[in-house]
């Protein structure tokens, strides 16, 4: 199979540098989530959208030798990769992590896999971050690590990790949470006991404790399916109430279909 390289394009519009940092925002996107945020309140049509993914992402093609992979990842900014069945995931090159200014935020053994796209259980965990900020019908505000540092320096936890945090805006002021996922592989209660670690860390910070307090933090927990969720509801009233009350259960349409049948992307 032989895949012509198209001309880079000249400029980028802004709407494809805003598609791009929300690419790096969350690390993956998928079209129905492009759409939903860059095309459809505008008013327009997919075919808006597949005009402009043309341009910044490479064709997808099933069968593409690493040679062909490696020549379109440094061509666009954008490269498609199966998520489940036939739909599929885009996420950034090293030419579209230059284009965000982003390279110095990459470890070089991250930036040099890039083209090869995410293994299993990341692609699981950012999709499950992508559709609870983007596909829930609520306004969920995803924080980079960079914005962490900068904007939220003084909630930094040594050897917690900075990028699974948001700020839910449909409150006022916005609710800051912490987003763990559920793979499903464990008891409900050991998969429990993780969320309280997370909530008892960082009610030892005097500035996570004081919004905590005033109701305004939260550790939300990502599971695959409803049935899930009412075990973890059972195990999350056993907690200690003070614990309990700032853990939140989320069920994620679609999660289960990506962790089982993602395992083959």
């Amino acid at each position: 199979m032989v895949i012509e390289t198209p001309p880079k394009p000249a400029v980028l519009t802004d709407r494809e540098r805003r598609i791009l940092d929300h690419v790096f925002r969350f690390r993956l996107t998928t079209r129905d989530v492009l759409y939903k945020c860059f095309f459809e309140a505008h008013g327009l049509k997919t075919d808006a959208m597949t005009s402009v993914l043309r341009d910044i992402a490479a064709p997808y093609k099933p069968r593409m030798t690493a040679e062909e992979r490696d020549r379109l990842a440094r061509s666009y900014h954008l490269f498609p990769k199966p998520l489940y069945g036939k739909v599929i995931y885009y996420h950034l090159t090293r030419l579209g992590i230059r284009a965000v200014g982003a390279e110095n935020d990459l470890p070089p053994q991250v930036l040099n896999k890039l083209g090869r796209g995410l293994n299993h259980d990341t692609r699981a965990k950012r999709y499950a971050i992508l559709a609870f900020c983007c596909l829930a019908g609520h306004r969920r505000e995803k924080i980079t690590s960079r914005e962490f540092r900068s904007r939220l320096a003084e909630f930094h936890i040594p050897g917690c990790p900075t990028d699974a945090y948001y700020f839910d805006m449909d409150q006022s002021p916005p609710r800051l949470g912490f987003m763990r996922l559920d793979y499903a592989r464990t008891r409900p209660d050991a998969c429990l006991a993780k969320c309280a670690d997370d909530v008892v860390k960082r009610l030892a910070n005097d500035h996570f404790r004081k919004r905590a307090d005033q109701g305004l933090f939260v550790v939300s927990l990502l599971t695959p399916t409803e049935p899930r969720k009412e075990l973890l509801e059972k195990s999350r009233a056993t907690l200690e109430t003070r614990v309990a009350s700032r853990i939140e259960i989320h069920h994620v349409p679609q999660l289960d279909t990506v962790l089982l049948r993602g395992q083959r992307g």
